[in-house]
């Protein structure tokens, strides 16, 4: 996806919109825009800026009687202002405090057509530097990258749907559909994919959704992956326990058990490492800490650790 964006010109239906002239918009455009364009956290992110927030209020809810009369009473201007502050506020922090950003942040209203090139130019600019970046940090030593199976998909689901019987007892079975050489695809694709855009072979495998079964384990082996990584959950059921415990401070009872690699083998007794991380950890990062101030979710973060 990002080097549809990056190399091929791709563009999806939100940059459409965005980039449209606020002045060519349909009926269909506008109810759109009006419904989707405010698709981000009304506190922390339309809540910065005080144009926004007044787009939003102007708007109202988001049932249709509300947004037919925000077609009505919103000008080409509010459009206009709407299509940039949606994809201005979704910038890091850092770039906001920059030119050319930084620019449009100050102007806050009344934007023309023409700043739409400079966001835009930023937007591009900065989805072309994403891989190259990663890539300089993994030749450096600072970092290194995973990645998954080249679509994504659920890979002990495409050798056997019956796998959903141990994961979910009980559930209703489709007809039984196994094309482990689908895994092998996936697989063997992510790798190449990687070393043509990292310069080397990857070495972590994130399974789509943290999937694993141990039947999935030489799969990965054959693909060259010498670790992989999947939630808490997996690792509690295969230690034969419902779930770890924790403490009033939501620390982790059995940490020597979680906090440390584990290998599984395939028949011919090759290792793979695999980590299993702690979802409250996890969701503090991904969800709760959103809702956060900064520094005191920082705060709590090193506490954690």
């Amino acid at each position: 996806q990002l080097l549809d964006f990056a190399e091929n010109g791709a563009k999806d239906l939100y940059w459409v919109m965005a980039e449209k002239p606020a002045a060519d918009l349909t009926e269909a455009d506008k109810r759109f825009i009006l419904e989707r364009f405010f698709d981000a956290n009304w506190t922390n992110i339309i809540g910065r800026f005080p144009r926004y927030k007044e787009l939003l209020e102007k708007r109202g809810g988001s049932e249709p009687p509300e947004i037919d009369a925000a077609i009505l009473s919103f000008s080409e201007q509010d459009f206009r202002d709407l299509q940039i502050w949606f994809n201005l506020a979704w910038f890091d922090p850092m770039l906001l405090d920059m030119e050319p950003l930084k620019g449009l942040v100050e102007k806050g209203s009344n934007f023309s057509e023409e700043d739409k090139t400079i966001l835009f130019g930023e937007v591009l600019r900065i989805v072309q530097e994403v891989i190259p970046l990663h890539k300089t940090l993994q030749d450096n030593g600072q970092i290194e990258v995973t990645t998954t199976p080249y679509a994504h998909p659920i890979l002990p689901l495409l050798v056997d749907t019956n796998l959903q019987s141990v994961g979910n007892p009980g559930s209703d079975l489709p007809a039984q559909f196994s094309y482990p050489q689908d895994a092998t695809a996936h697989l063997e694709k992510s790798v190449a994919l990687y070393e043509d855009n990292f310069g080397q072979a990857p070495n972590g495998l994130w399974p789509g959704e943290g999937s694993v079964a141990q039947i999935i384990v030489p799969y990965v082996i054959e693909a060259g992956y010498s670790w992989m990584a999947t939630g808490e959950p997996v690792l509690a059921k295969s230690l034969g326990v419902d779930n770890f415990t924790r403490d009033g401070k939501e620390t982790v009872n059995e940490a020597d058990q979680l906090y440390r690699p584990y290998y599984v083998t395939n028949e011919s007794g090759e290792k793979l490492a695999v980590f299993f991380r702690d979802w409250t950890l996890s969701d503090k990062i991904g969800f709760t800490y959103s809702g956060s101030d900064g520094k005191a979710a920082a705060e709590d973060l090193m506490q954690r650790l």
